[in-house]
């Protein structure tokens, strides 16, 4: 697609916390780029999730889900949102805005 000359590629869903959850490896591999945990997004995450389990200690399961949902093609950048857990991801690539979100 990035070389079809398409100026905007949307990708939406595949970026929960189970294991089949592919979309930024997917995406990563297919740039040429690795994957690695954003510390802002998994902090984000994590005070998302302890205001709604105050008190609570995160489970080490669900930890790990965090770091997966916090994870970031090398060279994008997260979109923070108030809507739902996953940030959305953006990079311009070759001309080409890519912009990667979570699904509903």
């Amino acid at each position: 697609m990035l070389d079809d000359g398409y100026g905007i590629i949307v990708i939406s869903g595949g970026m929960g916390p189970t294991h089949d959850d592919v979309t930024v490896e997917g995406v990563a591999s297919a740039l040429g780029r690795g994957v690695s945990v954003s510390a802002g997004s998994r902090d984000r995450l994590l005070a998302k999730w302890r205001s709604r389990n105050p008190g609570i200690e995160i489970p080490e399961p669900a930890r790990k889900g965090v770091d997966k949902m916090s994870s970031v093609v090398d060279g994008f950048e997260t979109i923070e949102t108030n809507a739902g857990a996953v940030e959305g991801q953006v990079c311009k690539e070759r001309g080409a805005l890519i912009a990667v979100f979570p699904g509903v």
